[in-house]
């Protein structure tokens, strides 16, 4: 597939999926799992008819009645770029997404000096669970982000009102299912199969509320290759994965979407 189309694909999947009103909780922890923030949020996705822009609200309703609103423009051009899609928030990152409706915003490279964050986005029923985590300039993990999301309300299945993180999750099994790989380029490999592999040894865990859970370096450095992986229950035998993986130079080599079943 030439360039142009896998340009046009990735926005396609942008459009078919993400254009809603995302109502949710988003809840921070510390590097030591705990729980010290949390608010409202609405991110709102608005396309013209021509699909051509998009304009992006965020509302985030505090505790003690703050409410902090922030507003961008998405253009297809010149933001619909060959390695991904280029939001003015952060020109510095990219945003891939599946066909599926999954999707990862993330830095391009790990840079000493400059803060880094990897968002993974598991698309659910008429939801989405986003993971965030973030690193500081010397590589040191500095927070983990938890947004669930639902569109206008829905009631996710899965969901709960707890906040704080659980002790430990239970992957035990024989977990079967395929694997598609999306490299900077935009190309998407065929479907292979593959067996659950989480958490990674040597990364730290947290098993966030309504079954997420993210598994991410401690510290990352430019010399080391690193995998970040979020996943979520679909059900109590099925389970959704993304997988960023970079590379010894601490530059994004790709990102896996894994569906696994018992």
């Amino acid at each position: 597939m030439i360039i142009t189309d896998l340009r046009e694909k990735n926005w396609n999947n942008f459009f078919a999926h993400h254009l809603q009103d995302w109502q949710g909780v988003c809840t921070k922890y510390s590097p030591q799992g705990e729980m010290f923030e949390y608010f409202e949020s609405l991110r709102s996705f608005r396309g013209n008819e021509e699909q051509t822009q998009v304009i992006q609200n965020n509302e985030y309703k505090y505790p003690d009645g703050k409410i902090v609103e922030k507003t961008w423009q998405i253009n297809k051009e010149p933001n619909n770029l060959a390695d991904g899609l280029c939001h003015e928030a952060i020109p510095s990152m990219r945003t891939l997404f599946f066909e599926q409706g999954a999707a990862v915003w993330f830095k391009k490279e790990f840079e000493v000096g400059v803060n880094f964050a990897v968002e993974l986005l598991l698309k659910v029923e008429n939801g989405r669970n986003s993971v965030t985590t973030h690193y500081d300039g010397e590589g040191s993990l500095i927070r983990t982000v938890c947004i669930r999301e639902d569109i206008n309300g829905s009631q996710i299945q899965q969901w709960t009102d707890e906040m704080n993180l659980c002790a430990e999750r239970d992957f035990a099994g024989n977990w079967q299912g395929t694997s598609i790989t999306m490299s900077p380029d935009l190309q998407v490999s065929d479907s292979v199969k593959t067996q659950l592999h989480f958490p990674i040894e040597g990364n730290k865990n947290f098993f966030f509320p309504s079954r997420i859970s993210v598994s991410c370096p401690g510290r990352i450095t430019p010399e080391n290759k690193f995998t970040i992986i979020a996943n979520c229950f679909i059900t109590a035998s099925r389970l959704q994965q993304l997988a960023v993986n970079y590379d010894d130079n601490g530059a994004f080599s790709n990102v896996k979407l894994e569906l696994f079943s018992l």
